[in-house]
């Protein structure tokens, strides 16, 4: 059963996989929807040319080599029968959990009795199964930033990064220093929001960083890197509180122009109905229930 792949932007950059044919790109990725949870397959050229390019003339063979040779796939067999692994499919994919719940009959490429095929000439061995790297010291499959099926925050995550709960959901995304040679983005999540919120209950913080997301778009020499995106926007948050919305608080200067956009419904009346019963009270004046 095919099913629900995502695709980073960071794929588009990989220079390794940038060297095949585009038709060898597109099968790969069709590889991940028709693969397990672990990224294994059957390995049946004509099953996998049905079911991922009905309606193109291709050597499936032909491009699987190509694809073993590059590391991105390793062909393999257990007890006389073929298989395919989409090689560091499960460190970068996050399957449903009724996906691994119900499990799968197809053995992995760690399983004892498994051999590597050699494929048209490849000299397969079992080190390539986690060696096969590039001239840059990474593993090819490493640079492509799959993302989950269920728009989860990529789960390769620089040293000291956070790394988001399944749960959460993206709301927002904001490039990073490297989003132009890898397509790297931070992912604002709903609970960060809601915290910010709770931090800054008269910002409106959604609108705050978009404001911050555009200023990053516009300025990509000044991007910040993954690890330091979460205090970067932090940042961000306090400065324009304590220039607009805490200086606002105050003057009391809530009810006109443009400070009045900035403030929620809610939070405009209570302001007016504060500022309102303050004039009241001067009014009065000493002695008679008004500020001595």
């Amino acid at each position: 059963m095919a099913r629900s792949r995502n695709i980073k932007p960071g794929l588009f950059h990989n220079d390794v996989l940038a060297e095949l044919d585009p038709i060898d790109r597109l099968f790969f990725i069709g590889l991940w929807t028709i693969c397990d949870y672990k990224g294994c397959l059957e390995y049946r050229p004509k099953k996998i040319k049905v079911q991922i390019l009905p309606y193109d003339d291709v050597p499936v063979e032909e491009i699987a080599t190509n694809l073993d040779k590059s590391g991105f796939i390793s062909i393999y067999s257990v007890q006389g029968k073929k298989y395919l692994k989409v090689l560091n499919f499960t460190k970068h994919q996050n399957p449903h959990k009724n996906e691994k719940a119900a499990g799968s009959e197809i053995p992995d490429i760690s399983h004892n009795d498994s051999q590597p095929i050699d494929s048209k000439g490849i000299d397969t061995c079992t080190d390539k199964i986690t060696t096969n790297r590039d001239e840059n010291g990474t593993s090819p499959a490493d640079s492509l930033l799959l993302i989950p099926d269920s728009l989860n925050p990529n789960k390769t995550l620089l040293p000291g990064a956070e790394e988001a709960h399944p749960s959460e959901t993206t709301v927002l995304t904001i490039p990073t220093i490297s989003f132009n040679t890898q397509g790297e983005v931070f992912s604002i999540t709903s609970p960060m929001i809601t915290e910010w919120q709770d931090t800054y209950p008269l910002m409106d913080v959604d609108q705050e960083l978009k404001r911050a997301i555009q200023w990053a778009r516009d300025n990509p020499g000044k991007r910040k890197t993954l690890k330091g995106m979460k205090r970067y926007l932090g940042s961000w948050l306090s400065r324009r509180h304590d220039k607009g919305y805490a200086n606002e608080n105050a003057r009391g200067n809530f009810g006109t122009g443009k400070n009045q956009g900035r403030l929620s419904a809610g939070d405009r009346v209570r302001a007016k109905a504060e500022q309102r019963a303050s004039e009241r009270a001067r009014e009065v004046g000493p002695g008679m229930g008004g500020p001595g």
